[in-house]
C-alpha cells in the first residue's frame, strides 16, 4: 500500500522492523511487537511503521486495523538473507533522508521450534524482547529527544569479541540517519553481522540498561527493570547538560619526515568537525572541544584559529595547556538512588594522577568504595568531570562488582587507536569551506622553514 505524508504532520521519525515468517512461530512475535506499539500510542510519534518481510508472505493489508501507518513489503521467500537485508534498506532510507531518527527492530526467536527444551528458551527470548522493547517503545518520545545528544541509544550494550564490534545484545536500537550514512553495509554477509553494524563506527551513543543475566538461561521480568529503566531515563533527561559537548581528541606524528601530512591530516580534520557541526546545530546546539598535540602549535596560531572557529563552537586546544578536574564519582543503581555511594575522594586518591583518570575494569568497586550499595543487583559507575570549563560525564556498568569495560581519561598521551575524522577531502563543499579555512588561517614562520 501507499503511504502519503504532508509536510505538516511529518516527524522526521520512521521504524523499520525486519520481519521472519516461518512455520514455527509465524507472525506471532511480529503481531506482538505491533499490539505493544498500539497500547503505548506508538504510532503517534512516527511517520510509519515499515515492516520488511522474509520467507512466507504476509497479506499486505493485514494489519490495517492497528494502524494505517503500517506498510508491509515482501522482500523474499529467502530466509537465509536474515537481518541483513532490511540494515541494507534501512541504509538507503537514511541516504535519501539524512534528517529522520529510526528505530530497528526485528522478530527475534522466531525460528525455534516447540520442542520441551525450546519453549523454555523461547519464553526467555519473550523476557528478553519485552525488556527492549520496554526501553526502546514504551519510551518512544524520550529516545526521540534524547537522539538530539547522542548518535545511537539502545539497551544491553556489550563490549566487542576479539575482532568484532562493540554491540547492544538482541540488535534493538535507535539511531539518526547522519551517523547510518557513515556506516558501510557491503561487509553485511551471514547472520550475525547485523548485530555489530549500528556501533561499528565510534560515535556518541547511550545505553539504557544492560541486564545483568544470560537472556537464554534466565527470565527477565519487568518488575526487575522497570525502574531502573524508569529512573535511568530521568537522569539522561536532567544531565543533557552534560552532553552538548563533544570531546574530540587529535593526534599526529610529530616525526620531521610527515609533519606536512600530519599538517594537512589536522586542517581536514578540522574541516570535517565543522561541517558535522553544522549539520547537528541545526538542531540542537553543540560545543566541541578538540585536544591535539603541543607541536601543532609550531605551525599555527590556536588564538587566531580558534576566533575563526568560534562562530561553530568548536575550540581547539594544546594537551598541555589543560587540566583534567573530577568534578564526583558516584557508584549505585540510580543517580538519584538513596543508596547511591559517592567514592569520589577514593578514586581521586587511588586512580587519578596529573591530568590523567584509569579505573582498570579489573578493579573491585565494592572493595573500592568500602561496601556494596545494593547487593545481587547491576550498578552502575557515573563519572562527571570537567576539561578548560567543559563539562562531561561517562557512565560505565557493573557486572560482578567489576566494570564491563575500564575508564582513561588521559591528557598527557593523546594517542588513540582509530581516527573516526576524513583524511581527505572529496566534496564540493567539502572542498569550499576546505580553501575557505585555508585562506583564513595564520601560519607561523615555522612552517615555511620546512
Amino acid at each position: 500500500m501507499e503511504l502519503t505524508i504532508s509536510e505538516f504532520d511529518k516527524k522526521n521519525v520512521a521504524c523499520f522492523i525486519h520481519s521472519t515468517n516461518m512455520h514455527q512461530r509465524g507472525t506471532l512475535i511480529l503481531e506482538d511487537i505491533l499490539k505493544r506499539m498500539s497500547n503505548v500510542n506508538f504510532f503517534d510519534n512516527v511517520d510509519f511503521v515499515f515492516i520488511n518481510n522474509i520467507g512466507m508472505q504476509i497479506d499486505v493489508n493485514k494489519y490495517q486495523n492497528i494502524s494505517k501507518k503500517i506498510i508491509i513489503f515482501n522482500y523474499s521467500f529467502d530466509v537465509n538473507l536474515f537481518e541483513n537485508c532490511t540494515i541494507k534498506t534501512i541504509s538507503s532510507f537514511c541516504k535519501l533522508n539524512p534528517q529522520y531518527k529510526v528505530l530497528y527492530l526485528h522478530t527475534k526467536g522466531v525460528s525455534y521450534e516447540n520442542t520441551d527444551r525450546n519453549v523454555t528458551i523461547f519464553e526467555n527470548i519473550k523476557d528478553w524482547t519485552d525488556f527492549m522493547s520496554y526501553c526502546l517503545i514504551d519510551n518512544v518520545e524520550s529516545c526521540i529527544n534524547l537522539l538530539d545528544c547522542y548518535n545511537v541509544i539502545g539497551c544491553n550494550y556489550r563490549e566487542p569479541p576479539k575482532e568484532k564490534y562493540p554491540h547492544f545484545s538482541g540488535n534493538f536500537w535507535w539511531a539518526n540517519a547522519k551517523h547510518i550514512n557513515l556506516l558501510s553495509v557491503c561487509d553485511l554477509n551471514v547472520k550475525h553481522d547485523a548485530e555489530w553494524y549500528v556501533l561499528k563506527k565510534k560515535t556518541k551513543f547511550l545505553n539504557v540498561h544492560t541486564c545483568p543475566y544470560g537472556h537464554y538461561e534466565n527470565k527477565y521480568k519487568l518488575e526487575q527493570y522497570k525502574n531502573i529503566v524508569d529512573e535511568n531515563f530521568k537522569y539522561f533527561k536532567n544531565t543533557k547538560k552534560y552532553e552538548v559537548n563533544n570531546l574530540v581528541f587529535l593526534s599526529y606524528s610529530e616525526n620531521a619526515d610527515m609533519y606536512y601530512s600530519s599538517v594537512l591530516c589536522f586542517i581536514n580534520t578540522i574541516v570535517d568537525i565543522v561541517i558535522d557541526t553544522i549539520k547537528q546545530n541545526n538542531s540542537h546546539p553543540s560545543n566541541v572541544l578538540i585536544v591535539t598535540n603541543e607541536f601543532l602549535k609550531q605551525y599555527f596560531s590556536f588564538e587566531n584559529l580558534n576566533r575563526k572557529l568560534k562562530q561553530y563552537k568548536i575550540k581547539v586546544v594544546s594537551n598541555l595547556d589543560l587540566e583534567l578536574k573530577i568534578n564526583s564519582v558516584k557508584y549505585g543503581v540510580n543517580i538519584c538512588d538513596s543508596t547511591m555511594l559517592d567514592i569520589t575522594d577514593k578514586v581521586i586518591n587511588t586512580c587519578y594522577s596529573k591530568n590523567k583518570l584509569f579505573i582498570d575494569k579489573n578493579i573491585n568497586l565494592n572493595t573500592l568504595a568500602g561496601e556494596d550499595p545494593l547487593e545481587k543487583v547491576a550498578k552502575k559507575l557515573y563519572v562527571y568531570y570537567e576539561i578548560d570549563s567543559y563539562l562531561f560525564h561517562r557512565v560505565v556498568d557493573e557486572m560482578g562488582m567489576f566494570l564491563t569495560n575500564s575508564i582513561l581519561i588521559d591528557l598527557n598521551s593523546i594517542e588513540i587507536d582509530k581516527n573516526d575524522y576524513l583524511d581527505n577531502i572529496n566534496h564540493n563543499k567539502d572542498s569550499i569551506l576546505f580553501g575557505k579555512i585555508m585562506s583564513e588561517l595564520k601560519l607561523t614562520d615555522e612552517i615555511f622553514k620546512r
